[in-house]
């Protein structure tokens, strides 16, 4: 094998071992998609309306991806991963018994063990370093180290870019084919639509529905409107640019293109604007590329103008008249919600606390009222000093890399979008869920060039 088809695996072929992968493509038949997608509405609110449900169904999720790590196919382990990330949000707003952090712990989890497993792997620093630098301002953090306040604190600011500096290790060894790709966002969706299906019922059920300028946490399931909205708007970015990708039938456009308005449209209708907003940026900066490829630009032009038919003569009307144009008045506020404060605490916390800032979670002493940080490019600032701004630019180096690598237009127009979503969400929601930090690996995985010969077995951990 080659130096250069060592250092990066396609999971074309085997993986650990010299099997071939069986998944779905968008060549399979429908309903194979249909049934997947379409069984998580009975089981989404099977979670919400059982007590133990959800922490069985995540238990048993974290379970299987464990043993899918451990068990030798790769394309799989990234699927497991997919829908941990679009569960999490599923499982906090049915109330399952985990600690805050399970997702991204169960991510972190599963690529250690796949990677443990993976021969040759290529170091890479940058992603190690990212993380290193935020490890010694724990020291100046208030409160005492040994505490359980400084656990929860601790795990609450550092497992999100724990996760990002794994995934983009273990994602950055691999190459996802162009239909492990679409299966990944199959995957995702599948508990994106149990969310719908949770936020609907909750809103057709509630006795009382009032609709203000304000999120809205009854028709976000009844959990908070902004990781809703924003795990929703990431599904509608996924479904959207699957349906307009290269080589697809069209009953597969068809399909990810309704699913990419039903998760705009419940995104839209939680109220809050950072899921659509984040979305938005994702689809533009992955537009730019698209455009200029004569195919991909046909494609896009016909999605995006039955997308917005849609939407302008469809969708909004019977919107606005239920919320009795509360929702465009929402979306016509441009106020920051406080974010623009609690940037500036953060940057004065900075200046005056410059060399290692105050370590993690302690920047919320000093926001107003105790507000926990929602920008995670301020946080870093804050609350390591120096180091932080050096894990920001090493971010950024990151994703430098991940856009030289690419070189057709549909695979730079997908990296774009997944780096620039996860920037977006970033910097309104910090790292409060893994989908952030799973989407930025997951722009290491994307196929570059085509040229790099596909590993046709690798050899397994002894």
């Amino acid at each position: 094998m080659r130096p250069l088809a060592a250092a990066r695996l396609s999971v074309t072929g085997a993986v650990y071992g010299a099997r071939s992968p069986v998944v779905w493509t968008d060549g399979s038949p429908a309903w194979r998609i249909v049934l997947f997608t379409g069984l998580h509405v009975p089981l989404g609110l099977l979670l919400h309306s059982v007590p133990g449900a959800a922490t069985a169904h995540a238990a048993l999720t974290i379970a299987v991806a464990a043993l899918l790590a451990m068990g030798g196919r790769i394309d799989r382990v990234v699927y497991a991963a997919a829908y941990i990330a679009g569960s999490e949000v599923l499982w906090r707003m049915c109330g399952a018994a985990l600690f805050w952090e399970s997702g991204k712990y169960a991510v972190i989890l599963i690529f250690a063990i796949a990677l443990a497993r993976l021969r040759p792997v290529q170091p890479r620093l940058l992603p190690v370093v990212y993380f290193l630098l935020l490890l010694p301002s724990i020291a100046l953090a208030p409160y005492q180290l040994l505490s359980d306040e400084a656990r929860q604190q601790i795990s609450f600011e550092l497992s999100g870019p724990a996760a990002l500096a794994m995934s983009v290790l273990f994602l950055s060894q691999i190459r996802l084919s162009k239909r492990q790709w679409a299966n990944t966002v199959i995957a995702l969706a599948g508990p994106l639509v149990a969310i719908v299906a949770v936020a609907v019922y909750n809103t057709v059920a509630a006795p009382t529905l009032n609709f203000t300028l304000n999120s809205n946490k009854v028709t976000s399931g009844g959990y908070g409107p902004n990781q809703v909205s924003t795990v929703l708007g990431l599904g509608a970015v996924l479904a959207f640019l699957a349906g307009v990708g290269p080589r697809r039938t069209t009953l597969f456009r068809l399909m990810m293109i309704a699913l990419a308005l039903l998760f705009a449209t419940q995104s839209a209708m939680t109220f809050s604007r950072g899921g659509l907003y984040s979305a938005g940026g994702a689809v533009i900066a992955g537009s730019w590329y698209l455009l200029r490829d004569p195919r991909a630009r046909m494609l896009l032009i016909l999605a995006a103008g039955a997308c917005g038919a849609t939407a302008a003569y469809i969708i909004v009307p019977r919107l606005e008249q239920f919320t009795e144009g509360r929702l465009g008045a929402r979306f016509q506020v441009v106020s920051p919600t406080r974010r623009d404060v609690l940037v500036r605490q953060d940057v004065e916390v900075f200046l005056a606390h410059p060399l290692g800032g105050v370590g993690p979670g302690g920047g919320d002493v000093y926001h107003a009222r105790g507000a926990l940080a929602h920008t995670e490019p301020t946080r870093l600032l804050a609350e390591h000093g120096l180091l932080g701004a050096a894990a920001l630019v090493a971010l950024f180096v990151m994703m430098f890399r991940a856009m030289r690598a690419s070189q057709t237009a549909n695979d730079k127009a997908l990296v774009a979008a997944l780096l620039v979503w996860s920037m977006l969400t970033m910097s309104h929601m910090a790292m409060r869920i893994v989908a952030p930090s799973l989407l930025f690996g997951l722009a290491f995985a994307i196929p570059a060039s085509g040229h790099i010969r596909p590993a046709t077995a690798s050899r397994t951990a002894p």
